[in-house]
């Protein structure tokens, strides 16, 4: 199932996070939340870029 799908199932009460969860290592959980924070990182990099060249002014 995709992430959105365990979202769902969660928030309608279809399925519990000790459900969802039981199969993913603390391995797992580290790099996923590695890659997150490295992708989140980037994005904050590229507006910060965009804000400091004025990217934003029509040229």
């Amino acid at each position: 199932a995709t992430v959105k799908q365990h979202r769902n199932d969660l928030s309608h009460g279809n399925v519990s996070f000790a459900e969802i969860g039981k199969n993913v290592s603390y391995q797992d959980l580290e790099n996923i939340s590695l890659e997150v924070i490295a992708y989140l990182d980037a994005i904050a990099n590229n507006i910060e870029h965009y804000i400091n060249n004025n990217e934003y002014l029509e040229q």
